[in-house]
């Protein structure tokens, strides 16, 4: 539980919990996008910030790539290089 309170701590990191909204719309972004229903929440929760998703699945972001902004890890810190 201590790493829990680590991340807890970290000014721009925060918990979502998983509620209705975001159990129903993941559900149908899952059916449509045909992403897998875990992906889906990650999608979905991108959706709903209007953030980027960062992830090494890629296929995650080539599936939701007409719905969010998406990278792997490594696109991004290439795009930060100067």
């Amino acid at each position: 539980m201590e790493f829990v309170e680590d991340l807890r701590n970290i000014s721009n990191f925060s918990f979502i919990p998983t509620d209705r909204e975001i159990s129903n719309l993941s559900a149908k972004f899952a059916a449509y996008y045909k992403i897998r229903g875990y992906d889906s929440v990650y999608v979905t929760v991108s959706y709903i910030f209007g953030v980027k998703l960062i992830t090494l699945d890629t296929e995650q972001i080539e599936k939701s790539k007409n719905l969010i902004d998406s990278s792997t890890p490594g696109d991004e810190l290439k795009m930060e290089e100067p």
